[in-house]
């Protein structure tokens, strides 16, 4: 009898222990801010409103520097694919994904920023 791929990585797994303890949580704690952020659908408002808040968490300082100083095409590029694929299947995701990436990594703010690392 032939094994689905589902079956045999499903048996796999089933044989392996973690060997070290997952990290905590990063983003649960901080879901109501990361909404308060992202609320609505103008880029250039969630950008001041990340831009503006004053707080002293750590990971969100990370998080509001991160975006802060990140490439804004970057950020216009992922916000419009998250919000055009917000009731797709997985599978449309991942294929938005693709075509985002590919389409990234053609574009010469991709190599500058490669360069940066």
């Amino acid at each position: 009898m032939r094994r689905t791929n589902h079956e045999l990585v499903g048996s796999l797994l089933a044989g392996m222990t973690a060997s070290i303890e997952p990290p905590d949580a990063q983003i649960e704690p901080h879901i109501d801010t990361i909404n308060e952020w992202m609320a609505g659908d103008d880029l250039a408002i969630i950008h001041d409103r990340v831009r503006n808040w004053q707080g002293e968490d750590k990971w969100l300082v990370k998080a509001q520097d991160g975006f802060a100083h990140g490439s804004p095409l970057a950020a216009t590029w992922i916000f419009r694919q998250l919000n055009q694929t917000r009731e797709a299947s997985l599978e449309a995701v991942f294929e938005s994904e693709l075509v985002l990436g590919c389409n990234i990594m053609r574009h010469p703010e991709f190599a500058e920023g490669v360069g940066h690392c």
